[in-house]
Parts: C-alpha cells; sequence; structure tokens
C-alpha cells in the first residue's frame, strides 16, 4: 500500500508546474485570462494593503533561500543579490464573473 501512495506521489510531482501547479491546470483554456468563460485564474503575490487601502499583491522573501543564495555570492566572490530569496507565489482563484450593467435608457 506504501508503495501505491510512493507511485501516486512520483506521478502527481511529475505532472507539476515549477509554480506547483498541474501543467493541465496552468495550460489550460480555463485558465485563459482572455477566455471569459474560464472558471479560474491565476495570480501572483500575496495579497497586501497598502497605506491608503488599496489590496495589491506583492513578492515575499524566503529568508533562508535568502541566506543560501547570499552566502554562495559570497563564496563566488559576488555582492549579495538583493533579490535573492524573492518569491513571487501563485494562487488558483475563481474567475470573477463581469456584471452586466444595466442600460440606462428606457427599454420598448
Amino acid at each position: 500500500m506504501d508503495l501505491d501512495w510512493l507511485i501516486a506521489l512520483a506521478e502527481l510531482e511529475h505532472d507539476e508546474g515549477p509554480h506547483g501547479f498541474v501543467m493541465e491546470d496552468a495550460t489550460s483554456a480555463e485558465a485563459d485570462p482572455a477566455n471569459p468563460d474560464g472558471s479560474f485564474q491565476f495570480v501572483a503575490g500575496v495579497p497586501v494593503v497598502s497605506p491608503e487601502g488599496d489590496v495589491m499583491r506583492a513578492p515575499v522573501f524566503d529568508w533562508a533561500e535568502k541566506a543560501r543564495l547570499d552566502s554562495l555570492d559570497r563564496l563566488h566572490k559576488r555582492d549579495p543579490d538583493p533579490l535573492n530569496g524573492v518569491l513571487m507565489p501563485v494562487y488558483k482563484v475563481p474567475k470573477r464573473r463581469r456584471q452586466r450593467r444595466k442600460s440606462t435608457t428606457p427599454q420598448q
């Protein structure tokens, strides 16, 4: 039974893209931002609120990865890249349906 789980996990990971999503979903017409009938979309970044109250999507730091990359930069006698460890997480979210505007002209 454990071997079945291991095989299933290997198959899932094989079909997974670098963003963590199954490539079938990532390349689906359902996810195409230009498809008005698509049911979901991908958005990048963590939602944060600006001082003005606007919701924006921002990257995050993976501090462990930053430490690793900074150390490698120093080993190669380079200044550490300030973007070492920056990640832009991707989320799969339901696509918002555009609401139709009500006509402002009287109907006959």
